[in-house]
């Protein structure tokens, strides 16, 4: 594994999709996440195998909503520095178009200690939005819910090619329709020729 650079595999194993992220830590060591992150203390890896994840990642206290971590990845995307995110309200994360989403995801994730694969939009400095896919996993200590564990994928490409599905399918429906009228016009003349 080379120094610096994570490594993503993907495989299904009996119909079970398994990712796995390798991030290269200190000293030579690997940290292994899974993907999204585990829910125990004792699961959930420590934040710093997150700092050099190409994923956007995020750390949350749940008592007040504020970011206790980030890594340098969000930092980039956001173009902020890290001590500067530290201390926000999460919800500031996320583009006013997606508010109403962000606090629902939020809501669930108090009740269910885990969040998969939420669309929402993260504000860029421009005023605009990159799209990506929320994932978390709480952390428990005294059986209480006191950190959330956020990984954030790009979904940019997703949006891109839903979009080409999305006009493939109204080209496809444009297809089929002049096919019928140009069918229903033909038996129309067959008519007229045998008439005339």
């Amino acid at each position: 594994l080379d120094t610096g650079n994570a490594v993503r595999m993907r495989n299904v194993i009996r119909g079970v999709v398994l990712s796995v992220q390798l991030v290269p830590l200190s000293e030579g060591r690997v940290a292994t996440l899974l993907d999204p992150p585990l829910q125990s203390r004792s699961q959930v890896m420590p934040p710093e195998a997150y700092d050099r994840s190409p994923d956007l990642f995020v750390g949350v206290r749940v008592a007040d909503g504020a970011i206790i971590h980030c890594n340098e990845a969000l930092a980039d995307v956001l173009e902020d520095e890290v001590d500067e995110i530290i201390g926000l309200q999460v919800e500031d994360l996320f583009h006013a178009d997606v508010q109403a989403v962000a606090r629902q995801a939020w809501r669930r994730f108090l009740i269910e200690g885990r969040l998969d694969r939420v669309a929402l939009g993260i504000n860029l400095l421009s005023d605009k939005q990159l799209p990506v896919f929320l994932s978390g996993r709480g952390e428990y200590v005294d059986g209480q819910l006191e950190t959330g564990w956020f990984v954030m994928r790009d979904r940019t490409e997703w949006v891109r090619l839903q979009a080409r599905l999305f006009q493939s399918g109204r080209l496809d429906a444009l297809g089929r329709m002049t096919n019928g009228i140009v069918h229903d016009f033909n038996n129309f003349l067959q008519v007229l020729l045998v008439y005339a």
